[in-house]
């Protein structure tokens, strides 16, 4: 029996490797970014606890502390370069998703590249609409493309393959493993949405006992102030990881995503293999356009 040819990311259009390299690097620095950011503001929520002397007197460590810790994070906060970073993270992950969904289309033949279509003018279409991506693009920081093809062998050994064989490449391929990648991911952002309410939650509780205790005199160091700064940073991160969001969302996409996967046609003609892999390409993209207009 002959194995289906599946598309991976190495085998896709040098563009999407690009921006998709170009996207998680971008989300890699933000997401430290605003992890440093705050972590700062706890750091100098500490020095407005700590009362310390030094240089004879004449300067309060503290005092010292804390002034240098906001002023790293206002410069992180205000940074132009952290707004650029979040904004070509989105965007470069845009593109990669457009791209990998139009090489998916090209390769299995399916609208707007229907078999019918001759090579020449499938190349032509897809080109086009490359150009158009990359257009959106002007003024991003994309990095150099490695030289390699925005067709590649494997997308044109796939599109002029049976039927029978896209059909299962697509099933295999794009449908098994987008299904693999929200399960994982939804379940992912579930248990982290969770420890990170966790971890404000305690920190909260503490507060409120460095609350009683500074109250009662029991304890002298200013626990209370710390506590507080570090909870609210807690629940800002969270909210800005987004984790409970992505995490319905993407177990709403897995649902749907099966649906889908059952309804795969054994026998289709072309026409209905068009038809339902619109359908299937709708319900990958939805999810990501949401994700980014809600980021946006």
């Amino acid at each position: 029996m002959l194995i289906p040819p599946v598309l991976r990311d190495e085998n896709l259009p040098a563009l999407f490797r690009a921006s998709d390299h170009a996207s998680s690097d971008n989300q890699r620095k933000f997401v430290l970014r605003t992890g440093v950011y705050l972590g700062l503001l706890v750091v100098a929520a500490f020095g407005s606890a700590v009362d310390v002397s030094v240089l004879n007197g004449s300067v309060n460590a503290g005092g010292a502390l804390s002034a240098a810790a906001f002023l790293c994070a206002l410069s992180l906060g205000w940074s132009a370069t952290t707004r650029r970073m979040e904004n070509q993270w989105h965007q470069f992950r845009a593109c990669a998703e457009s791209v990998k969904t139009l090489a998916w289309r090209y390769s299995i033949a399916a609208d707007p590249f229907p078999s019918r279509m001759s090579t020449v003018d499938a190349d032509a279409l897809f080109g086009q609409r490359l150009r158009d991506l990359i257009d959106g693009l002007r003024g991003a920081d994309l990095p150099p493309l490695d030289g390699s093809a925005q067709i590649t062998p494997q997308m044109r050994t796939l599109r002029a393959s049976p039927l029978n064989r896209r059909i299962e490449s697509y099933a295999q391929g794009r449908l098994d493993q987008q299904l693999a990648w929200y399960t994982l991911k939804a379940r992912t952002n579930r248990r982290r949405a969770t420890q990170w309410s966790i971890a404000a939650s305690v920190a909260a509780t503490l507060g409120a006992f460095a609350g009683v205790g500074r109250a009662l005199t029991i304890i002298d160091f200013d626990w209370l102030g710390i506590l507080a700064v570090l909870s609210a940073s807690l629940t800002a991160w969270t909210q800005t990881r987004q984790h409970q969001a992505l995490s319905s969302n993407y177990s709403i996409t897995v649902h749907e995503l099966g649906l889908i996967r059952d309804r795969v046609p054994r026998k289709p003609n072309e026409q209905v293999w068009a038809h339902f892999t619109a359908d299937a390409e709708l319900a990958i993209s939805r999810e990501h356009t949401t994700w980014l207009a809600r980021r946006t």
